[in-house]
């Protein structure tokens, strides 16, 4: 039964057999009661009045709520830029780059929080070529930590900064270490032995044992003999 029906009936159990009109139901407010019958037409606009104020109700709460959140989330937005805290990031990576600070200011003009940031650098390592460290060093053998030590010798004399890192970056597999030591026997010269003979001349102890990890003297493929005899006699003259 609809609720226009129902108010009919009630109409008609308002009226007496003899005609008489009855007493407003206590139910039925009194500006919707007239000359002893319902009101439908106010009652029906006041019904559809209240649906629209529910419904601006709704409407108001709901932006109230989306607005809370808006402010919230803003809350939790760096300052500027450069106000991003790093994550703890594999020593591997440099985290001086143009590719970094482009990817903070996306995050700052996009209103990305520290959380999003994070998650963006956990993804981009995520999508980079894994290596097993252990495993590289088997391949360069027993004597794997002399020849590194002897790369890194010889790029922390010859090369800048920035080019030192490019260098490293090669060096996290057995075959770029060996392309760099390659590289190292190319940019050798030759020279005379009048000057491998004041190779050594006024060298310490401790100068010596830094060009023993020239991998001149200990390389099996790039062993220089004339070098290895220079290094030899320079600490028998030493010991003498």
């Amino acid at each position: 039964m609809s609720e226009q029906e129902s108010l009919i009936n009630t109409e008609q159990e308002t009226k007496n057999e003899v005609g008489e009109v009855a007493e407003r139901p206590e139910w039925l407010p009194e500006k919707f009661w007239n000359d002893g019958n319902p009101d439908y037409e106010n009652l029906s606009k006041s019904y559809a009045e209240l649906e629209k104020l529910s419904s601006r109700k709704k409407e108001e709460l709901t932006t109230e709520i989306k607005t809370e959140i808006e402010q919230e989330q803003l809350k939790s937005i760096p300052e500027a830029p450069d106000k991003y805290i790093l994550p703890e990031i594999p020593e591997q990576y440099n985290t001086e780059t143009p590719l970094m600070e482009g990817w903070k200011k996306y995050c700052h003009d996009n209103k990305l929080n520290q959380d999003a940031f994070n998650a963006g650098i956990d993804l981009f390592i995520k999508s980079q070529p894994q290596f097993d460290e252990k495993a590289e060093l088997a391949k360069l053998g027993e004597n794997a930590t002399q020849r590194l030590e002897a790369v890194s010798l010889w790029t922390n004399k010859n090369f800048n900064e920035g080019e030192r890192l490019a260098i490293s970056n090669i060096c996290t597999t057995a075959e770029g270490v060996q392309a760099v030591e390659k590289m190292i026997a190319m940019a050798q010269t030759t020279v005379s032995l009048e000057g491998e003979a004041s190779l050594t001349s006024g060298k310490t102890r401790a100068d010596l044992e830094v060009m023993m990890k020239d991998v001149k003297y200990w390389h099996p493929t790039h062993r220089d003999d004339n070098y290895v005899k220079q290094i030899n006699e320079a600490f028998e003259k030493l010991y003498r």
